[in-house]
């Protein structure tokens, strides 16, 4: 099933990564407690809808109510989206309180990347609802769109707020590695160079070759 193929890719790469991702909407039948006891390392557990790229088509009150759940299990983190309706981001927060399970609030555009005005006011409000991790994820076409990403690192400093920040696309590939040499606070890698999630992301073999390399 669902969470035996989970705990089998995940249990490959516990030595080389520090957290693995659970992509809750990739699965049909998400068994969170099976995964959280078979796994031995901090789990983020995301459950995107379509309206933010994932693949997550049912109920908004379901779809949250498997990150709660999560969390309930101990997840170490959840991936609530930005955008997300204001019910959603209360009841997250409320489920919360009391729990060590720390909450991202997550951004991203497939489309492009917006202005430093704009990428600031993304941050802005991250920190404003509550997030104790951002996420700010674009699209980059030229290496001006990288820099204005990862830029964003030193505004989420400023308010106290840690931040994943890094672009999708060939142009952005760079930012998946440079971002956790620049203060961000972790960086996303695929299982293989074949599976990825994302344009332009990395396998967790090509990252820590270039991490050996930069010693």
């Amino acid at each position: 099933g669902d969470a035996t193929a989970v705990i089998k890719k995940g249990a490959a790469f516990i030595q080389s990564v520090d957290v693995v991702e659970v992509r809750l909407d990739a699965m049909k039948d998400p068994d969170i407690k099976t995964i959280v006891e078979n796994l031995d390392t901090e789990l983020l557990f995301t459950n995107r809808p379509v309206w933010e790229g994932g693949a997550f088509t049912g109920d908004e009150s379901r779809r949250i109510d498997l990150l709660i759940e999560a969390a309930g299990y101990g997840a170490a983190f959840i991936d609530v989206e930005l955008r997300s309706p204001k019910d959603s981001v209360d009841r997250v927060k409320q489920n919360l309180q009391g729990k060590a399970t720390q909450l991202i609030f997550s951004y991203h555009d497939f489309d492009g990347t917006p202005s430093v005005t704009e990428l600031k006011k993304v941050v802005g409000l991250m920190h404003s609802k509550g997030a104790d991790i951002g996420k700010l994820v674009t699209t980059a076409k030229t290496p001006d769109d990288v820099l204005r990403v990862i830029s964003m690192q030193v505004e989420a400093a400023k308010q106290d707020m840690d931040l994943i920040a890094f672009c999708m696309g060939d142009a952005g590939k760079i930012s998946r590695f440079a971002t956790s040499y620049l203060g961000g606070f972790m960086t996303y890698c695929s299982a293989t160079d074949e599976e990825g999630t994302a344009p332009g992301q990395i396998s967790v073999a090509t990252y820590n070759k270039l991490k050996e390399l930069l010693g």
